[in-house]
């Protein structure tokens, strides 16, 4: 069953640390910033306590949501306990603020096995528990198109998951001709933002509304904002998710 909240939106990835961090919280930002009462949580995360800690604290300075929510912190080889399954929805359907949600790892990972048949739960399960609709963010390179269409197909076919927007994060510096580090580049074209939105319109229906540019002032792990806010704005098309969230500015 899902949440009651009509209100919010997930940040979903392709993977882990394509850049869903540094989207919800350059939205939360950009959106406060602009007279929109919205608040950003991350009810579950990945990897070491150490660097969670660090995302948490940058989240919450930018976005201005205090850290008064339990955080379940799962490696990669825990399962997610249906206790803190019920907590994350609980969290994300409380309070009378917006709720932006970033969602673990990939839309395909596992969070455990549940039942006497050890039916897989993944992350797009916890999605439609949640019951917001949501952006997909990847990694910017020639690999992005591919990586959204998959994703995107995923959760759509779920069910019950409303997905309106895709989005790319530039993680490091651009190299011209160069690869992007750990990944195939045969046969994968470069596209254009333009063509970029075009194949993934065709594809999935959903809009792509932008890539957020790498830039150096921008630090998950030394907590610093840098020009955040600018870049979200500046680079993606923040309408689609005002209209989806039917936003008021505060007063």
């Amino acid at each position: 069953m899902g949440s009651s909240r009509k209100s919010g939106l997930l940040v979903a990835g392709c993977e882990s640390g394509c850049g869903k961090t540094v989207v919800l919280t350059g939205l939360a930002g950009t959106l406060r910033e602009q007279g929109f009462p919205v608040r950003a949580i991350k009810p579950v995360s990945f990897g070491s306590r150490k660097s969670a800690e660090a995302e948490l604290a940058f989240i919450s300075s930018i976005s201005h949501t205090p850290l008064d929510y339990p955080v379940r912190f799962v490696n990669h080889c825990e399962s997610l306990s249906s206790f803190h399954w019920t907590e994350a929805a609980r969290i994300a359907s409380a309070g009378t603020e917006t709720v932006l949600v970033e969602l673990p790892g990939s839309c395909s990972h596992p969070l455990r096995l549940e039942g006497r048949q050890g039916r897989w739960v993944d992350v797009c399960d916890l999605a439609r528990e949640l019951d917001l609709p949501a952006i997909i963010v990847a990694r910017e390179g020639p690999a992005a198109v591919e990586q959204l269409i998959l994703n995107s197909t995923y959760l759509i076919a779920a069910g019950l998951i409303n997905v309106v927007g895709l989005v790319t994060v530039e993680t490091t510096a651009p190299a011209v001709g160069q690869p992007e580090p750990g990944s195939s580049r045969l046969n994968q074209p470069d596209f254009t933002l333009e063509e970029k939105a075009l194949a993934l319109h065709e594809r999935t229906g959903v809009p792509y509304l932008g890539c957020v540019r790498y830039s150096r002032s921008i630090s998950v792990a030394e907590v610093n904002q840098g020009n955040l806010i600018k870049t979200t704005s500046s680079g993606l098309d923040l309408l689609p998710i005002i209209k989806t969230l039917n936003l008021r500015i505060s007063v």
